[in-house]
């Protein structure tokens, strides 16, 4: 198998995922908002993709470490602090364990996650 290969097996498991999304049951009953996720697998480290229309929720002690990819959309997180970052399409953060802010889907998104350890 050549690079190529591998990648655009990647990308069909990736569209394939997306064929897969179901609602996500974390979803805050309050919010007016569809979250939907499709997991590769919930073994020792967790990934997949997630989606989200415009909401806006606070997140206090997040629950895991996360790593994200924003494969499309706009994601505003404000830090307990006041500190705002706007993430973009192809941008990726780090959540840590713990972390305390706001979470502003300002463009209908999509992220790719990894859950650590």
């Amino acid at each position: 198998m050549t690079d190529f290969d591998t990648i655009r097996t990647l990308t069909a498991t990736i569209d394939s995922l997306f064929d897969a999304m179901e609602p996500d049951p974390e979803k805050p009953a309050e919010l007016d908002s569809v979250w939907r996720f499709a997991s590769l697998g919930s073994r020792a480290l967790e990934s997949g993709v997630w989606e989200a229309s415009t909401a806006t929720w606070t997140e206090d002690e997040y629950p895991v470490e996360e790593v994200c990819v924003i494969l499309a959309g706009h994601l505003r997180l404000t830090d307990a602090d006041g500190a705002a970052h706007d993430l973009r399409t192809g941008d990726a953060f780090h959540l840590p364990k713990g972390w305390s802010g706001t979470w502003e889907v300002v463009e209908d998104m999509r992220k790719f996650y990894v859950i650590l350890p």
